[in-house]
């Protein structure tokens, strides 16, 4: 929906949007999986009734219908909104924490080539990114699972003359603390639309989370003393180079030595450690590696290229990636959050993200003249916004939507050759006609032009659906054993019981002929 809340003049702004919706076509790429974005215009009696109501560019704000959710776990289905405000003080791109994209420029109607002109050049190359922000081209992975693993090198050292088992069960309750306010709403929001379990009202989308999210605590495993080494920097007889933690005891007594000194671990050494101890979870795998007392400040360094962070990335491997985590005194909380931030980063790059906060993702998107604001609740975290997710959906709707089609067609297929002998049960009926009406459902989705995010979320639905009718013990075609098999089987507890009664009946048969024949004589 295309509003102009400062113009009266409907045939302006149906001008204005014809033009900007030109040009972001012409300015799409061939590869995107969409053809550009449809505007339509507000009709004539409320852009009159905004047009009423604003007096300036200052005093408008976004409509509370655009903010307001329906329920945490549904969204309406409705078109976004992309709202032009002339005569401003400044020019900028407001992208709120919702389905709307507020656009403020100093042009007015007054000059409406300038307008138009200023729209083709700067705005429409902005809306295109903002759209369609996932940028990569291959098929993205769906999360299923992602388990987080705390691995506390030794509980004692962190608390001096206190209790270990205190220290370990508040970084347990710290670890749940930070799972919920850094990777749930991520979770959450993902769920919607890759989750598959999802339900359709008449104007809204309801779902359930469908990730599964889960950690375990373990302590007492302590870095091999080789695999530690101290990087002794710009050392008193100005000395560089790295020696083991084990050596480091010949230089305890030079203090001078020690305040420069680093200790790292190379990312070979760590991976090699964290592989032989991680468990065999199915999805994604990540660990915290919280160093003792000791080790710490422990720093994480590139065996090639020789730089120095706390995180990284093991591809192809399990766990997927290991963060260390600095502990703050007994800020615990604060602590796990800054280490678990790395595993939100990585979630946006499997999903074809930036590993940015949401505030960095959408200030890439500024041209010199036009910035780009993100004005949502959480725009300093590593959370998902509206149109991140609205571009997510874009790279997979079409992929899966071929693969619910062959599902469907083998489910088909299947009744269709073996339908005498298959039996179906009522239930997986259901499931079958629930499949293809979230089918015809996200197809319909996205001949309307609503956000491609409805289509693909109906469309994970029909294919959880379909699989679950795939594996239903039910559905399966009755198994075939030859008439040989059943005499093998049965001749041996039948015949004993049925044989002397038989032999006795022929003998009854017998002794009554033999009876009647004697009467006769």
């Amino acid at each position: 929906n295309f509003h102009m809340p400062m113009i009266e003049d409907v045939t302006v702004i149906n001008r204005v949007a014809s033009e900007l919706e030109g040009a972001i076509i012409r300015g799409n790429s061939a590869k995107q999986p969409s053809h550009g974005i449809t505007l339509a215009p507000s009709d004539d009696a409320s852009n009159q009734k905004a047009a009423e109501e604003v007096k300036s560019c200052e005093e408008w704000s976004l409509p509370e219908e655009s903010t307001q959710l329906l329920h945490r776990n549904t969204r309406k289905l409705k078109l976004p909104d992309l709202y032009l405000l002339t005569d401003c003080t400044k020019t900028s791109v407001d992208v709120p924490d919702s389905d709307a994209i507020v656009i403020r420029t100093t042009h007015t109607d007054k000059d409406i080539n300038r307008l138009e002109q200023y729209l083709q050049a700067e705005i429409a190359p902005i809306l295109l990114k903002i759209v369609y922000q996932a940028s990569t081209q291959k098929q993205m992975q769906r999360l299923e699972r992602i388990f987080v693993q705390l691995i506390d090198e030794d509980p004692t050292s962190h608390r001096e003359g206190g209790d270990a088992k205190v220290h370990f069960d508040l970084l347990s309750r710290a670890l749940s603390t930070s799972l919920q306010s850094t990777i749930s709403p991520m979770i959450h929001d993902l769920s919607f639309i890759y989750g598959g379990n999802v339900e359709l009202f008449d104007d809204a989308i309801f779902w359930k989370g469908a990730i599964d999210l889960s950690s375990a605590p373990s302590a007492y495993l302590p870095l091999p003393n080789n695999a530690i080494e101290i990087d002794r920097g710009d050392a008193v007889d100005g000395e560089q180079g790295a020696v083991k933690a084990e050596d480091e005891a010949e230089s305890v007594e030079n203090e001078e030595y020690k305040s420069v000194s680093t200790k790292f671990v190379t990312t070979v050494q760590m991976s090699k450690f964290i592989q032989s101890h991680s468990s065999s979870n199915e999805g994604l795998e990540w660990v915290l590696f919280l160093p003792s007392r000791d080790h710490s400040p422990l720093t994480l360094r590139d065996s090639k290229s020789g730089d120095n962070g706390q995180s990284i990335v093991l591809s192809g491997s399990k766990p997927a990636g290991v963060s260390l985590v600095q502990m703050d005194d007994d800020k615990y909380i604060n602590s796990l959050s800054h280490s678990l931030n790395y595993l939100a980063g990585y979630i946006r790059e499997l999903n074809g993200l930036q590993s940015k906060t949401v505030m960095e993702a959408y200030d890439e998107l500024s041209s010199t003249t036009t910035p780009v604001n993100y004005i949502g609740r959480s725009a300093r975290s590593l959370s998902i916004s509206f149109w991140e997710l609205e571009s997510i959906a874009q790279r997979h709707w079409y992929a899966v939507l071929q693969q619910v089609l062959h599902e469907i067609d083998a489910v088909m297929s299947l009744l269709h050759e073996h339908g005498s002998t298959l039996a179906l049960p009522e239930h997986v009926a259901k499931k079958i006609n629930t499949a293809t009406n979230l089918l015809r459902k996200s197809i319909s989705f996205v001949e309307e032009g609503l956000p491609v995010m409805y289509a693909t979320s109906t469309l994970y639905g029909a294919l959880a659906t379909i699989e679950s009718v795939q594996a239903d013990a039910e559905l399966f075609e009755l198994p075939y054993f030859a008439p040989d098999h059943y005499l093998a089987i049965f001749s041996p507890l039948v015949l004993p019981l049925v044989m002397p009664m038989i032999f006795g009946l022929i003998r009854e048969v017998k002794r009554y002929k033999e009876l009647k024949r004697k009467r006769q004589i």
